[in-house]
């Protein structure tokens, strides 16, 4: 077995910096009052020196304009519960850990993406659309992985040796043990994992209960792990509590599309489409308001339902302010043949994330590219000289490969098609009239050619493939 074990230490930051660029443009820290300590701080309150585990005093001290969010369990694991359906659609084996973590069972599903590094280049695309951070690494059982995770250890490892190399240097703090077998471990000289290992069963057996073999044969990967698979649920109903009270209605639409993301991968796991759909905001003190929004016709995608709930919010007049905001379908329906829209414009998710795990896997994140959109044809301003990769296609007629610098023509070109006038560019003082020709070199090339005026010189633009 192969378990990756993903570690969310600061999962309700994360959320709130998603939906919110005021907040995190100030100190901000997650405190729970139950201990009294910091339990996760952004960039720039770790700048002002603020540490996890610091009292509520101190932190206060280190910076005077300090943000301060209540932690809440429970709303942490609401985070990790939409985290969870969001992995779901690359692999099923996940088993939830709240409030903040999960663990994954990857060998099953290896074969499906060609390999293992792409199936975690896959998993890292997805993680990073969702702009959370974590710490995770791979390991033999559960245990092993979550101890290497929460030692910070960032790694894939795919061989048993390197994954028991690893655990010999973790300390007993990174592992389930409690602070009262860390300490009687300690007085017999051992701290790390690797002494813990290298005993016998026999020998922990005279000085521990049976609670420490027990894990220690889990931690070893000598057992079957006795976990809960997570299954998303079989009706669509999703509730978020924002880290703040909102008191504004145009503060309700980053959480509502955060809803609308996890309800399009909701509807595409099941192949699935709805026609309307019940936002339900709660409040402080009064009762939840329940809003209907409806289509004229079945809708998938998120990016359609946006505008329907812009709509709605732009009249809404809050009463008091928003606690928390729910997202529900009321009704949904297998796809058929007769909606033909939406297959037209369905997102082949699957073949794209593996199509991107084996490509970043082979050539690197850095080496990756994909079209983008422009409304400028100048082929000059969309292709700018210190890159030759295409960035847009503005026509059809345009080619793979763009010239940074157009190339007197100087060889016999058989015109193919064309002429094709641009005259453009009068609004930034670039302008450019040209007329632009496909032409058939005798060697067989396809070019794209142009020249300003009857009498101009000509210039090759560009090469077909």
């Amino acid at each position: 077995m192969l378990w990756l074990y993903l570690d969310f230490y600061q999962l309700t930051l994360d959320a709130l910096e998603q939906t919110s660029d005021e907040k995190s443009a100030r100190p901000c820290v997650i405190y729970q009052a139950e201990v009294n300590q910091i339990v996760q701080r952004n960039a720039l309150a770790k700048e002002r020196g603020i540490e996890v585990g610091m009292g509520m005093a101190q932190a206060a001290a280190l910076s005077a304009d300090l943000n301060v969010i209540d932690y809440k369990q429970e709303r942490e694991s609401g985070h990790l519960q939409m985290l969870a359906c969001a992995l779901y659609q690359l692999i099923g084996d996940i088993v939830v850990y709240p409030p903040s973590c999960l663990a994954i069972r990857l060998d099953p599903s290896i074969k499906f993406y060609d390999g293992l590094m792409p199936l975690w280049q896959a998993l890292v695309t997805q993680l990073r659309q969702q702009k959370v951070t974590y710490h995770f690494a791979t390991g033999w059982s559960i245990e092993s992985a979550k101890v290497l995770a929460k030692a910070k250890t960032n790694a894939v490892f795919s061989d048993r040796s390197n994954i028991q190399k690893a655990l010999q240097y973790c300390h007993l703090k990174h592992t389930d043990l409690s602070a009262k077998q860390i300490s009687s471990l300690a007085r017999v000289g051992i701290h790390t994992l690797r002494g813990l290992l290298a005993l016998p069963a026999t020998e922990l057996g005279k000085r521990f209960d049976n609670a420490l073999i027990t894990y220690l044969t889990a931690l070893r990967g000598e057992v079957y792990p006795h976990c809960v698979y997570f299954h998303p649920a079989e009706k669509f109903s999703q509730t978020i509590e924002p880290t703040y009270e909102i008191s504004h209605t145009h503060h309700l639409m980053p959480w509502v599309r955060r809803l609308l993301d996890q309800l399009a991968i909701f509807l595409r796991l099941r192949n699935q489409i709805t026609h309307s759909l019940t936002l339900t905001l709660y409040f402080r003190e009064q009762e939840q308001e329940d809003f209907e929004v409806g289509s004229a016709c079945p809708l998938s995608d998120a990016a359609t339902w946006h505008p329907l709930f812009e709509l709605l919010i732009e009249k809404l007049t809050l009463s008091e302010p928003v606690t928390a905001i729910g997202l529900s379908a009321n009704t949904t329906e297998e796809m058929t043949g007769e909606n033909s829209d939406f297959f037209s414009d369905r997102f082949h998710y699957f073949a794209k994330m593996q199509l991107i795990g084996r490509l970043q896997a082979k050539l690197g994140e850095d080496n990756l590219n994909k079209p983008d959109l422009t409304d400028d044809h100048r082929l000059d301003v969309i292709h700018p000289p210190h890159s030759a990769r295409p960035l847009a296609l503005p026509d059809r007629w345009q080619p793979l490969f763009i010239a940074t610098n157009p190339i007197p023509l100087s060889k016999p070109s058989h015109i193919q098609f064309g002429p094709v006038r641009m005259q453009t560019g009068w609004w930034d003082g670039h302008y450019i009239k040209r007329d632009y020709f496909i032409t058939q070199s005798l060697n067989g090339e396809l070019l794209l050619i142009y020249k300003c005026s009857p009498e101009a010189q000509w210039y090759i633009q560009g090469w077909y493939s």
